[in-house]
């Protein structure tokens, strides 16, 4: 099975946007590592806690098959954040599955993956999206190559179905 790396920010990452995923994934027995700028428990906007267990400085994107850029107001601290453009980069550069929901999809953009890609944000963010040079489609999920995006808590379930039956996929090449 894959192994899904899940990054959070530090503090106000988006419950749905993360739980959700994170238990779907589990249940199709796929190998989920946390990571965000601190290690140990992080509440998310509605209170739930996650456990990041790597530091983002620490990511080595060779240890991965998938990334997912979770979103919530928190993430907003990753939008340039040097180390999250070159994981994002790095997943990116070496064919993986690199994905985001709501806000997070703004972070691949400032580390220059949407150029010319069709993808989704939180509806706050198109007109920043699009001057990323992306081309902002409005649905829930939207897949581009190897850059799967999602546009808010809603679209959460529907995200995680999207990467795990992208998985299946990948996984019989690895």
């Amino acid at each position: 099975m894959a192994r899904i790396l899940m990054i959070i920010a530090p503090h106000d990452f988006r419950d749905e946007e993360y739980f959700e995923p994170h238990e779907m994934f589990k249940i199709s027995g796929h190998t989920i590592t946390t990571a965000s700028e601190k290690i140990g428990d992080i509440v998310g906007t509605r209170g739930g806690i996650a456990k990041a267990t790597l530091l983002i400085k620490d990511i080595s994107a060779n240890s991965y098959d998938c990334v997912v850029f979770v979103g919530g107001q928190g993430s907003y601290s990753y939008d340039h954040n040097h180390h999250v453009h070159r994981i994002a980069q790095d997943f990116y550069s070496q064919h993986k599955l690199t994905t985001a929901i709501c806000h997070a999809p703004i972070l691949l953009g400032n580390a220059g993956l949407l150029f010319d890609k069709k993808v989704t944000v939180s509806s706050d963010d198109i007109n920043q999206l699009q001057a990323l040079g992306a081309h902002y489609m409005p649905a829930a999920v939207v897949v581009d190559g190897t850059i799967i995006t999602a546009n808010g808590p809603t679209a959460s379930t529907d995200f995680a179905k999207t990467i795990i039956s992208h998985l299946e996929i990948f996984v019989l090449y690895l």
